[in-house]
């Protein structure tokens, strides 16, 4: 136990969140994220989300033309519905349940093949309340927090299938 304790001081680290590529790949490109839902920005959000992700582990975002992978995402639709919930018979309470569904295609640029074709994926995020409507803000929140889960989904499915 006292050497796991030490082994920060050594340099040893441990990345929890670090990102490995498929292909072996050190870039990608995300020119290509389409919002087709009525809701503005989530494009928009969704690439500065996974910049920012990829930045902080050491993936390069660069042009098509120049990166090993490129990101198609197809942003399909992004609503949040109301529904009863309750922990007990005394108390009335709601879940609003934020949900954005997208398409995930991933390409490698020099073989001109994709890897991952029209998989969908849904970023899913629920406030439970005892209010039956949500503030502009609470909505507005909820519908990040439902995007910022999308990006881990796309995350995830570009590390979990290599």
């Amino acid at each position: 136990m006292v050497s796991v304790l030490l082994l920060p001081n050594c340099g040893f680290r441990l990345n929890r969140n670090q990102i490995t590529l498929p292909e072996n790949a050190q870039s990608i490109s995300l020119q290509n994220i389409e919002n087709r839902s009525f809701t503005p920005r989530l494009d928009i959000l969704l690439k500065d989300f996974l910049i920012n992700r990829f930045s902080r582990n050491a993936v390069k975002i660069q042009p098509a033309q120049l990166a090993d992978l490129s990101l198609t995402i197809q942003i399909d639709s992004a609503n949040y519905v109301r529904q009863d919930y309750a922990l007990d018979n005394t108390t009335i309470s709601y879940e609003f349940l934020f949900t954005i569904a997208a398409k995930l295609t991933v390409t490698h640029n020099d073989k001109n093949t994709d890897l991952i074709k029209n998989q969908p994926l849904s970023g899913i995020y629920s406030i439970k309340t005892e209010s039956t409507d949500l503030s502009q803000t609470e909505i507005a929140d909820g519908r990040v927090s439902a995007l910022e889960n999308l990006g881990d989904q796309v995350i995830q499915k570009l590390t979990q299938n290599f």
